[in-house]
């Protein structure tokens, strides 16, 4: 059973705490660019557009079927959510063909390719066509634009203490010695940055 969380209820998110609904804009937001890191170039391919006058609607139909499944293997690994609590996947299967029947109707609108003079028919065919690596990209969008790179901060501060970060490729360790409130922040076990306030 689904459970819809109202659009202010304050949620952690992080360190911060803000409105369900931001969380869902930005996630929805990063589903989005996703689907075009990844369609873009198929959305003005000609060829494309000439497969969509063609093709089948039964293997349409089943094109779109795969990919519903394909979205939901996608997002069981890594999805355009952010936020356990947020994922449901078969739901967000479903939102990742919304955003690519979305992305694909206003991509193709804007750019003149499909306009209210088409055929109704072939339209919907085109972006049905289209939806299919739109969505695909929006399903995997947390792998080329997630929240960071994994990293984790470490805060430090007050009396001396000692920071060791080990070195990627190499047998030994990186050791700050510090005085005062300094931040030092690792991913993957490489230094990305040392900023004292």
């Amino acid at each position: 059973m689904m459970h819809a969380t109202s659009w202010k209820t304050p949620i952690r998110d992080g360190d911060v705490t803000c409105p369900a609904g931001t969380v869902e804009i930005r996630d929805l937001a990063r589903g989005v660019a996703g689907a075009l890191f990844v369609s873009l170039p198929l959305l003005f391919t000609l060829e494309m557009w000439e497969i969509a006058k063609v093709i089948p609607d039964a293997a349409l139909l089943a094109f779109l079927v795969v990919t519903f499944f394909l979205n939901k293997s996608y997002l069981d690994f890594a999805g355009f959510r952010r936020n356990a609590w947020q994922k449901s996947k078969w739901w967000d299967s479903v939102v990742t063909l919304g955003i690519g029947i979305v992305t694909s109707t206003l991509t193709l609108s804007v750019s003149g390719i499909i306009e209210p003079s088409l055929d109704l028919y072939l339209t919907a065919k085109t972006v049905a066509l289209e939806a299919i690596p739109t969505s695909i990209g929006a399903a995997v969008a947390i792998n080329q634009l997630g929240g960071g790179d994994g990293a984790e901060a470490i805060e430090v501060g007050g009396e001396e203490h000692e920071v060791e970060i080990p070195i990627i490729g190499q047998n030994e360790t990186v050791t700050f010695v510090v005085a005062s409130p300094v931040r030092v922040a690792t991913a993957r076990h490489r230094i990305v940055s040392y900023v004292a306030p």
